[in-house]
């Protein structure tokens, strides 16, 4: 395809997948005063680089002026194809009015079902049919939007290998099956490593006892794990001493909810269905990192699929309404009509915030949460998100 133009639309993905899709050697782009140039030259600089570029601006109101600057893109470039997406009514009705008159080739792509759709005189050859539907990236769909990955936030893996996969198996069905427990225990690790067991505390002295015998028994319930996940545990009346096995665990025992973002990690890893999985990754909404006042995002686990970013949002229990807008912007962003989000708790969500979880559902958010994990349904709910 020599010249490709396109209708600028309010989702990203539509205004770059054909383009990744044909590789023409020019794209004009024709749209109002929204259209985002400076974020589309960037993406496609890092995309297709040696693709040429133009913008045309109209106004989505007036028709004639519409009619006017197609009539002269059409005429600079006689051997254009056109697709349709994007724009506003007007823009179609000048498209239309056009395509008829002059038999200009025009088409739509269909990405939910991955086809090229004939709309006028678009002649699909056996070639375009057996194109590669190009492999996306959560880069892609970020940078896509304007924004650019930052690195990881608060633990900066992209795999794991099978040692470390059998340790969070491990430390998730100690935290699954002692939640509460757990949670104290990370405070403990947190505020008192090194310290006396008998330091002053917020519990009761029978509590205190309590609480003290369940860290001795799971810190040698680790220590003595296939895995050995702390080493050197050396327990005394008055002080507790270890070593943690590595970084990874050293966070996991020290962040009430990592362990619940590895664990999802490590089920969509394992499912070997995604085309990326990723963990604790930073997300700059304008691409300008290290600016002040910059918006920025963790994102806690992050996959794609096909066209098919999908925001996963870990809490342990509560989930607020602004936690459910704060993942709904975050795909209405970075993934447009193909975004999915997802909010994942180890909770029982639906009865304990029954009005949270509806409005969860009347914003099409999914929800995974604890009797899921508990009958092992999250593999299928996961892979449910998405066609094949």
């Amino acid at each position: 395809m020599k010249t490709l133009i396109k209708l600028y639309s309010s989702s990203p993905i539509r205004n770059v997948y054909a383009a990744l899709l044909f590789e023409p050697e020019q794209i004009v782009f024709l749209g109002g005063k929204e259209m985002r140039e400076k974020q589309l030259k960037v993406f496609f600089r890092e995309k297709l680089p040696s693709v040429k570029m133009e913008f045309y601006t109209v106004d989505l109101q007036n028709l004639e002026n519409i009619s006017q600057v197609l009539e002269e893109i059409l005429k600079k470039y006689p051997e254009s194809a056109v697709e349709l997406c994007g724009g506003g009514n007007l823009l179609y009705i000048a498209v239309g009015e056009l395509i008829g008159e002059q038999r200009i080739p025009a088409f739509f792509y269909d990405i939910k079902n991955a086809m090229i759709r004939n709309v006028s005189n678009f002649k699909i050859t056996e070639e375009m049919n057996n194109l590669k539907a190009p492999k996306l990236q959560l880069e892609d769909f970020v940078l896509m939007a304007g924004g650019s990955l930052e690195g990881y936030g608060h633990i900066g893996i992209n795999k794991l290998s099978p040692e470390m996969q059998l340790d969070i198996e491990f430390l998730w069905n100690i935290f699954f099956d002692n939640q509460e427990r757990w949670r104290r225990l990370i405070d403990y690790l947190q505020n008192k490593r090194n310290s006396l067991l008998t330091d002053p505390s917020p519990f009761s002295l029978h509590e205190r006892m309590q609480y003290n015998d369940f860290i001795e028994d799971k810190l040698s319930t680790l220590a003595s794990s296939p895995g050995k996940i702390i080493r050197d545990l050396n327990i005394t009346q008055k002080q507790i001493n270890f070593s943690y096995k590595n970084d990874v665990i050293k966070k996991c025992l020290n962040d009430k909810g990592l362990i619940l973002e590895l664990y999802l990690f490590l089920i969509a890893m394992r499912m070997d269905f995604f085309d990326e999985v990723r963990i604790s990754t930073i997300i700059d909404w304008n691409g300008i990192g290290n600016e002040e006042n910059n918006i920025s995002n963790e994102l806690d686990v992050t996959l794609v699929k096909g066209t098919r970013p999908i925001f996963i949002s870990c809490k342990l229990k509560i989930i607020t309404v602004e936690d459910l807008n704060e993942i709904d912007m975050l795909v209405k962003r970075f993934g447009g009509e193909c975004g999915i989000g997802v909010v994942a708790t180890v909770g029982t969500f639906s009865t304990d915030f029954p009005t949270v979880y509806r409005r969860a559902r009347e914003m099409g958010i999914h929800v995974i949460e604890y009797d899921d994990f508990k009958f092992k349904r999250v593999e299928k709910i996961l892979g449910g998100l998405t066609p094949e």
